[in-house]
């Protein structure tokens, strides 16, 4: 259900970027492999920073290529230490639990999901009232 989601986000006009932990190479070929670089005009990889997660600087860098402010970002994640970066960098996170298969520590994320495919764009932009 992810596509569909990335897809209404792009509809909806929102500045779309990747922030991961790998290296960009790695990145960029899953990116590929699963035909989603078209939606990403920003992409930061670990190569980009000189931190990593849990560290905040890959969404910090995200947001500012993308030209937002880390307040108004919204972030998908799967991981504890994703989680722990966009908590510190000031954004929203939404926790994907993957329907339990990745047992992760998501507690102070802002809402958790276990499927792409039931979250409404009403859901994410209520995280910012």
């Amino acid at each position: 259900g992810v596509v569909p989601l990335i897809q209404l986000l792009k509809e909806k006009g929102l500045p779309l970027a990747v922030g991961t932990s790998t290296n960009r190479d790695l990145m960029q070929v899953t990116l590929d492999l699963f035909g989603l670089s078209q939606y990403f005009p920003v992409k930061v990889s670990a190569d980009d920073v000189g931190r990593g997660k849990p560290s905040p600087d890959i969404f910090l860098r995200a947001a500012e290529l993308a030209g937002v402010t880390p307040q108004d970002c919204l972030v998908f994640e799967d991981s504890f230490h994703g989680s722990l970066a966009a908590k510190r960098a000031e954004m929203k996170c939404v926790g994907y639990t993957q329907n339990g298969k990745n047992p992760q520590d998501l507690s102070h994320v802002d809402m958790e999901i276990a499927d792409y495919s039931h979250v409404t764009f009403e859901q994410l932009t209520g995280l910012f009232r």
